[in-house]
């Protein structure tokens, strides 16, 4: 196994290749809680919002998992153990307060012990309560003035050669939470964000090809119905040619 960038616990190498694991209504649940769960932790956690970890590689140590699990109880299961390893002290690391100023966002999933089960709801439950302001974290800064939400410290894994189901799950958790906690429009996308998430959810595993993912990539930013936003790197593929 590798050793991650931050801290010194062993991860699974992203790099080896990860074959396409089968779809089921389960495992779109499991994938779907831990989609919000970490999203919420890489903007919540004080260690998170303090760079201690590479984030992305703790999505990485969790997934393959969490997808396998064979019900809810076991999932939760899972991702309880996974928390407690993040909560642990973390050598040559401090912490930040968890002040992160967010746009109106409904966290009464936080809560709810029939979507997580009891423990994993009791374990995330610390990070809950009142918000305050903030000009930057790890993985986002305000921009001076006009303080819009800028993403920073996100890796492009541009010498991977393919992108297996793991990258394109951690794209899909990206770019959702970026919108769940910082689009100051959220609210007015038509469609339920969390049912975009579950939709996406099979689409992105199934995507394998690079013209099938880039065409679900931007079948995903569509849906928060933004003119200004796109899919630069992949004009070739877009609609009609897609």
């Amino acid at each position: 196994s590798a050793t991650s960038a931050q801290g010194n616990e062993p991860v699974g190498d992203p790099h080896e290749f990860s074959a396409t694991p089968e779809i089921t209504a389960q495992s779109i649940e499991n994938l779907f809680i831990l989609g919000k769960v970490w999203g919420y932790l890489k903007y919540h956690h004080p260690s998170v919002i303090a760079g201690c970890f590479k984030w992305d590689d703790k999505l990485f140590d969790v997934v393959d998992e969490t997808v396998a699990a064979s019900s809810r109880e076991e999932a939760s299961v899972v991702l309880v153990d996974w928390l407690k390893r993040i909560d642990g002290p973390q050598d040559g690391c401090g912490t930040a307060s968890t002040d992160a100023e967010h746009y109106s966002v409904d966290d009464s999933w936080l809560t709810d012990n029939s979507l997580l089960g009891p423990e994993l709801a009791t374990a995330i439950a610390p990070r809950t309560g009142p918000r305050e302001q903030v000009n930057s974290q790890h993985y986002v800064s305000l921009a001076e003035g006009v303080r819009n939400p800028v993403f920073k410290c996100e890796d492009d894994y541009s010498d991977v050669e393919r992108l297996d189901w793991r990258y394109r799950m951690l794209a899909l958790f990206r770019f959702w939470n970026i919108i769940e906690y910082w689009s100051p429009y959220r609210n007015l996308i038509g469609a339920d964000w969390d049912g975009v998430l579950r939709d996406s959810i099979p689409r992105f595993v199934r995507a394998e090809e690079d013209d099938q993912y880039a065409l679900e990539l931007m079948a995903l930013i569509a849906r928060i119905q933004d003119s200004h936003s796109n899919l630069w790197s992949a004009f070739d593929q877009r609609p009609p040619a897609g």
